[in-house]
């Protein structure tokens, strides 16, 4: 079994917006620090030239609120990669049957039940709503992958991995 990033990003909510937050801050960042003349918020070339001094309040706040936008979603992105390469290891597969489903444009939640060690679990999926996940219905079964014999640890297999 082999992550798949590609395959991870166009599946998974979380995954997909941590990233894209990212990409819009760093984006708003350079438009207001290097864009046209009449949008610049943050004047590089006079801070350069003149040096901190010509530092405004509001150059603060702005590189300040996208500086932690870009981090927080840079962590997000980081710790969610690390965590869905953790299921390469140590886990089970098990089947799961789709108990409910409901679409919100382009992402979807995806509640699913299944046994196990003679219980019965459910378990809440953000996915996106894409050619990959047309499969998920309502009463289809899909497979699941367990880490560390925790069934809140779960991952629907063949939206993050696939077989070597």
């Amino acid at each position: 079994m082999k992550f798949k990033l590609g395959k991870s990003l166009k599946n998974d909510y979380v995954f997909l917006l941590s990233l894209n937050f990212f990409i819009i801050g760093l984006g708003f960042l350079i438009f207001f620090s290097i864009g046209p003349q009449s949008h610049r918020l943050i004047n590089l070339e006079k801070i350069l030239k003149d040096g901190i001094k010509n530092f405004n309040l509001a150059d603060s706040i702005i590189l300040i609120i996208f500086g932690i936008m870009m981090i927080v979603s840079l962590i997000c992105f980081i710790k969610r990669s690390l965590y869905l390469k953790s299921f390469t290891a140590n886990c089970q597969n098990i089947i799961a049957k789709v108990v409910d489903i409901n679409y919100i444009k382009d992402r979807c939640g995806v509640d699913v039940a299944f046994m196990f060690e003679g219980e019965l679990c459910k378990k809440h999926f953000a996915i996106m709503n894409n050619s990959q996940t047309k499969y998920i219905h309502m009463d289809s079964e899909v497979e699941l992958i367990i880490k560390d014999e925790n069934p809140k640890k779960s991952l629907i297999k063949e939206l993050y991995f696939d077989n070597e």
